[in-house]
């Protein structure tokens, strides 16, 4: 969820334009503020460091396409691993792992 957050609100703050640092320093605020607000504690560190991967690395283009492109490397990344822990979820319950004795 921090991934999300801090995803879709850098890519927010890229298309708005703007003063690029202030518009950074807006974004971290409002999604560890809204990690807090859902209760998402640890996600709030995920969605800082996610919104300065979109909008703080240096990029050339159009800054709203670096920051979609990358905005679409991190829900790659988070989709991949949600479908990792599903996969190994079920395979233990289907082999017997983590049951009690």
């Amino acid at each position: 969820m921090g991934a999300i957050f801090g995803g879709l609100l850098g890519l927010t703050a890229a298309a708005l334009g703007g003063d690029h640092y202030l518009s950074y320093v807006i974004a971290v605020m409002f999604g560890t503020l809204l990690c807090w607000l859902f209760n998402l504690g640890a996600a709030g560190r995920i969605s800082s460091i996610t919104t300065t991967i979109i909008m703080l690395v240096p990029h050339t283009g159009p800054f709203w396409q670096v920051a979609l492109l990358r905005l679409g490397e991190v829900m790659l990344g988070a989709i991949a691993s949600l479908f990792i822990t599903w996969l190994m979820d079920w395979l233990s319950s289907r082999l017997g792992f983590g049951e009690p004795d």
